[in-house]
């Protein structure tokens, strides 16, 4: 499996199959938006068996021209986001039953994404822009993520846990 920057199918980012071990491909729209400049995914498995898949939601910092993606929070209420985020697949990609978006929580901070990222703000709702990302996963079981400036450390008891509900004022 394969997922890719370019060449969107369905305005989502291209998906590629392969059931013989590189020899053939199908592909298809996945799940998730699509990238562009500035940004690349990481797809991985993890020593405990699921897929990680990082990307980002909108490749623009405009926020009005973004549509953002709707994630579950701790209440069960969808709340839309941007930025970067994770997702596991239990299936081997066929379902992606666990997303979430890679920020620290509610408390708005403001840092500096370095090359074309620049400074963005961090909340309960926008990530981290854009940026080239890797990740490895380290003995202990903590999956080191790395964006164009920025370095992110969590695991997967991290990522499966909802985040709080944001309260409604």
């Amino acid at each position: 499996m394969a997922l890719g920057r370019g060449d969107n199918i369905n305005g989502l980012m291209p998906m590629s199959i392969s059931k013989d071990m590189g020899k053939t491909w199908t592909y298809t729209a996945s799940k998730f938006p699509p990238i562009g400049g500035g940004q690349r995914l990481v797809l991985m498995r993890l020593r405990e068996g699921p897929i990680l898949f990082v990307s980002f939601v909108d490749s623009s910092r405009n926020l009005k021209k973004t549509k953002g993606m709707l994630f579950a929070d701790a209440s069960g209420r969808q709340r839309r986001v941007f930025g970067l985020f994770a997702a596991l697949s239990f299936d081997e990609g066929r379902t992606w039953p666990v997303k979430k978006l890679i920020t620290p929580g509610s408390d708005a901070a403001t840092f500096d994404g370095g090359a074309w990222t620049r400074t963005f703000t961090l909340d309960a709702t926008h990530a981290e822009p854009k940026g080239y990302l890797a990740a490895t996963q380290s003995p202990d079981g903590t999956i080191h993520l790395i964006s164009s400036y920025l370095h992110y450390a969590f695991n997967l008891a991290w990522l499966k846990t909802l985040p709080p509900a944001i309260s409604q004022d």
